[in-house]
């Protein structure tokens, strides 16, 4: 459980952050550097400790991505906009798994359920991220829904 918590941080500022801004070679040095460290410690705490020893080495290897990754990003990005980039999908993803919940609990059809959940979900995280302005909605979607609402007449006369 700590190493998949670790991975969802490591994950955020990989996937969400480094990725996107095009640094996908300093995401790439952290999880080589990771992946040799795992190898390492695998092979000196596997024949002693076991199971136990192996999972050690996959929390550290994740923690040693989470240390590269945070430290480029504070250097480069500046982690105080972690917030304004992350609130939205976090608020997103916590609506999604409520809306999800209540799909499974009050409809019976599995696939009515799957098609109720998708769409729901795709509708939750577009609230989210319009509801806390979020920099994707404002340079992606927002420009998007301006063009259409202007071809559908709905604009400003």
């Amino acid at each position: 459980t700590i190493s998949m918590a670790l991975s969802f941080v490591t994950g955020i500022y990989g996937n969400m952050i480094l990725l996107p801004s095009g640094r996908e070679a300093q995401f790439m040095i952290a999880c080589i550097a990771a992946s040799v460290f795992n190898g390492i410690a695998n092979y000196l705490l596997i024949p002693k400790f076991g199971s136990e020893g192996a999972a050690l080495a996959t929390i550290v290897s994740t923690l040693v991505i989470l240390v590269i990754t945070t430290w480029k990003i504070e250097k480069e990005i500046k982690i105080e906009r972690m917030g304004q980039l992350m609130g939205a999908p976090l608020l997103g993803g916590v609506g999604i798994v409520v809306w999800c919940a209540l799909c499974q609990a009050v409809l019976s059809s599995l696939w009515v359920c799957t098609g109720v959940a998708i769409a729901g979900s795709g509708l939750i995280y577009f609230a989210a991220l319009a509801l806390l302005r979020h920099e994707f909605y404002d340079q992606q979607i927002l420009p998007v829904l301006r063009k259409v609402a202007a071809r559908a007449g709905l604009g400003k006369h």
